[in-house]
C-alpha cells in the first residue's frame, strides 16, 4: 500500500513538472539554502514518522488480516482515491 500510494504521488509530481516545466512550490526559496533545506528537513522527519507504522508492522511474524485490517485497508483505498481525485482537479 505505501508503494502504491508513493507511486501514485511521484507520477502525479512528475506529470505536473513535465506539464510545467518546474516545480512553482519552490520558487520562492530556490536562492535560500536555509528556506529549501528546512524544507527537505521537515519533509524526510514526516516521511520516517509515516513510515514508522509500516515498520513496527514488518517487524512481527504471522500477522493475521482481520476484520480491523480490512477496515484500514478500506480507509486507505478510499483515502488514495481522494487524494488522486483532488490532484486530478
Amino acid at each position: 500500500m505505501v508503494a502504491l500510494w508513493a507511486f501514485r504521488l511521484g507520477g502525479f509530481l512528475l506529470y505536473r513538472i513535465q506539464k510545467t516545466g518546474r516545480d512553482q512550490r519552490f520558487d520562492a526559496w530556490r536562492n535560500s539554502f536555509w528556506l529549501l533545506g528546512r524544507f527537505w528537513v521537515l519533509q524526510a522527519i514526516i516521511a520516517w514518522i509515516v513510515l514508522l507504522p509500516l515498520l513496527l508492522a514488518l517487524d512481527k511474524a504471522n500477522v493475521e488480516l482481520g476484520i480491523l485490517s480490512i477496515l484500514g485497508i478500506l480507509v486507505w483505498a478510499f483515502g488514495l482515491i481522494i487524494e488522486a481525485v483532488a490532484d486530478l482537479q
